[in-house]
């Protein structure tokens, strides 16, 4: 059995899943922040384990979910520790994590296997950027006895082989995706490739969902007006000034367009070097865009959205209030996290051809 070669990705399409961030983003290395810290530039893994103090979580994640991840760094459970633990150890270093609410052992993994594995005259690589691969071939001889590992041309990324999966999948573990590289169709774009699998999985959630009892919640979101003020206040001049931030014609764009243009944008920070923060700021001009377009496009509109614990975060809803996107979280983590598929024009336009699954109004199913 060929030993497949896969991406490891948490699970961000279902509302059931969640994922952490840290509240300390700064850097332990003096790099641009901790997302930096973990990453293999040039090749070469930092040894973190000598100056790691645990660093505290933020966010709410539920016990079933074993592998939460904090952006584009790996975050296990317990649970999944003490199954993949022989792995972990021989491949990088497990550091541990506080969380404000006790809410369970998490470490956090830096994988310092760094595979000079891929074959550079067979693969596919954008011209835009080295990290940007399209299509893998590796060399077969040189992946062996390697589980998870990164290699030189994509420094973010983790990689896993089938006796990682296969442990995952024997041990019942939850909040995987595993997106396959390898071996695909010569030129199969891997990336397009899942999401098309994502697609027949969504396909399978929807026939689920809509057998469910209606009325039955599917998230745990509220939502009200921006308050008058600093939120109002803050939203107006956002919407002010996004167009003269994306160099944007707004008035002589179609909703499509600014989400292609959106899209592109998004498409040129994420493997750009610049710091999480950078990113993430250049990030939020692309998410009033993307969220102004869909309130222009199909009548929604920007409302504060607010979880069970009191967190809030703006967004846009549907009028009869069946849907919700969490825009701003949604875009920063398209633009900083290379784990996460470029979705945004995808769900732009899932939601115009009206392709998402059923929701009864005022039941505010998250999408994203």
């Amino acid at each position: 059995m060929t030993n497949a070669v896969y991406v490891l990705s948490p699970i961000l399409d279902d509302p059931r899943f969640d994922g952490f961030g840290f509240v300390d983003k700064s850097s332990i290395c003096g790099s641009y922040d901790i997302n930096d810290d973990f990453a293999a530039w040039d090749g070469v893994a930092n040894q973190l384990m000598p100056v790691w103090k645990p660093r505290t979580l933020s966010g709410v994640v539920g016990p079933h979910n074993d592998y939460p991840a904090a952006g584009s760094i790996p975050i296990f459970s317990e649970r999944a520790v003490s199954a993949l633990k022989d792995l972990l150890d021989a491949n990088g270093e497990l550091l541990r994590c506080d969380h404000p609410l006790d809410a369970g052992s998490y470490w956090a993994y830096n994988v310092t296997t760094v595979c000079d594995t891929l074959d550079l005259e067979k693969s596919t690589i954008d011209p835009r950027g080295a990290q940007n691969i399209r299509h893998h071939e590796f060399h077969a001889g040189r992946l062996a006895g390697n589980s998870i590992f990164k290699i030189p041309q994509s420094p973010f990324d983790v990689y896993v082989a089938q006796p990682f999966v296969n442990r995952v999948v024997a041990h019942n573990l939850e909040g995987f995706w595993f997106k396959k590289v390898w071996p695909l169709s010569h030129g199969t774009n891997w990336r397009r490739h899942a999401r098309e699998e994502l697609k027949k999985h969504s396909a399978v959630e929807t026939s689920r969902v809509a057998e469910r009892p209606r009325g039955t919640p599917v998230n745990k979101i509220s939502c009200r007006p921006p308050a008058v003020g600093e939120e109002q206040g803050s939203l107006n001049e956002a919407l002010r000034e996004y167009e003269r931030n994306l160099s944007l014609d707004v008035q002589a764009m179609t909703s499509s367009d600014i989400q292609t243009r959106v899209a592109d944008e998004l498409d040129t920070i994420r493997p750009s070097r610049m710091g999480r923060e950078q990113k993430a700021s250049r990030a939020f001009w692309c998410a009033v865009a993307w969220g102004e377009s869909i309130n222009r496009e199909l009548g929604w509109e920007w409302a504060m959205l607010v979880n069970e614990g009191g967190g809030k975060t703006m967004g846009v809803v549907s009028p009869n209030r069946s849907y919700a996107v969490a825009v701003f979280q949604f875009i920063e983590t398209l633009a900083t996290d290379q784990q996460v598929d470029n979705t945004s024009l995808l769900l732009f336009n899932l939601i115009k051809e009206q392709s998402v699954p059923p929701s009864s109004p005022g039941e505010l199913l998250l999408l994203s």
